[in-house]
């Protein structure tokens, strides 16, 4: 009887153990999983603060302005380049809705729009 209880005892360490092994090298797989993880991140933030460093320097407004003058080669704009949105207008069909807009109440769309006095926009009525 002893010697069952004893038998019993030994299997019961040796299990113990391997469960005690067993879960002390999953801990250690887990932890260095972890460490790899905080590295990555701290590469990634590392390369976040570049990464902004370098979009400020590039949209220094200075830089940016020069980069325009060299490659847009932008002037100011002549009184003949200004257009009206009436001089839009070439199809027939275009004249047609214009005259059918004018004719149409003579504004009176604009009795439509109030100014709401709760929100201070415009509300259509």
């Amino acid at each position: 009887m002893i010697r069952l209880v004893n038998i019993f005892m030994f299997i019961a360490v040796i299990l113990l153990f391997a469960a005690v092994y067993h879960i002390r090298y999953g801990a250690d797989a887990e932890y260095k999983a972890i460490r790899n993880a905080e590295r990555a991140i701290e590469k990634e933030k590392i390369t976040r603060r570049i990464l902004e460093a370098e979009w400020v320097s590039l949209n220094n407004p200075a830089r940016l302005e020069r980069l325009s003058e060299i490659h847009l080669r932008l002037e100011p704009l002549a009184a003949t380049q200004i257009r009206t949105p009436e001089s839009f207008i070439t199809s027939e069909e275009d004249k047609i809705v214009k005259a059918n807009i004018k004719s149409d109440n003579q504004g009176n769309w604009q009795k439509g729009w109030m100014m709401s006095g709760e929100r201070g926009g415009l509300d259509a009525r």
